[in-house]
């Protein structure tokens, strides 16, 4: 499974290709550790977000000559799932990790860069990307009570970490569901019960 890796999220090509693998070991051995712990120790939003935007980052989802939708090259058959407290009101970040290790879909999960949020991949098909992260964010709603972060593009930049505890299950079952877009309906129109109602309506569209 190789990924592409950029040295910081201005930084869209020219983007090593690696194994997911080894970036997951570099996460769990600590390679970042100084640049995230120093994300983590920020005391204000302004230094977090500055930090922050200077590690580097890598798209979980397979390699690319740009990080954009169009610019995938090879699908890595993952998927990243976001977690955290924005989306879910009673967050515990032990037992919603404690949760996903017991989930057989889970090829991996580790504490998001900030700390205080969870990063999870998910084996998928690759031919609808989007119905799989759809269908999963139902799944973990069903059986997890976790709602996802709603942001489920191809080309999703993941910021390395620091997790000396991440879980790693290279045969993880693969995710095989995929869920169609809802299709809105449009709003009603006003309801003309009258002439004199068609007329005014019609007056008032036609000024």
């Amino acid at each position: 499974m190789m990924v592409s890796l950029f040295p910081k999220i201005t930084a869209t090509t020219g983007g090593a290709q690696v194994e997911l693998a080894e970036v997951l070991a570099a996460i769990q051995g600590g390679r970042w550790a100084r640049e995230v712990n120093a994300v983590r120790a920020a005391t204000s939003a302004p230094d977090r977000r500055h930090l922050k935007a200077a590690l580097p980052y890598f798209t979980a989802s397979g390699t690319f000559a740009e990080r954009k939708d169009a610019g995938l090259v090879v699908h890595s058959g993952i998927v990243a799932l976001d977690l955290d407290a924005k989306q879910n009101p009673d967050w515990q970040l032990a037992h919603a990790k404690a949760r996903l290790l017991a989930d057989p879909y889970t090829f991996a999960v580790f504490v998001s860069a900030g700390g205080e949020g969870l990063c999870a991949l998910v084996r998928i098909t690759t031919d609808d990307h989007a119905g799989s992260f759809r269908s999963l964010a139902v799944y973990y709603a069903a059986h997890h009570q976790l709602v996802v972060d709603s942001l489920g593009d191809v080309s999703r930049a993941r910021y390395v970490s620091f997790d000396p505890e991440l879980y790693h299950n290279p045969n993880a079952e693969r995710w095989e569901d995929v869920e169609a877009p809802a299709i809105s309906k449009p709003a009603p129109g006003p309801v003309v019960r009258s002439l004199p109602g068609f007329i005014e309506l019609l007056t008032a569209y036609l000024a």
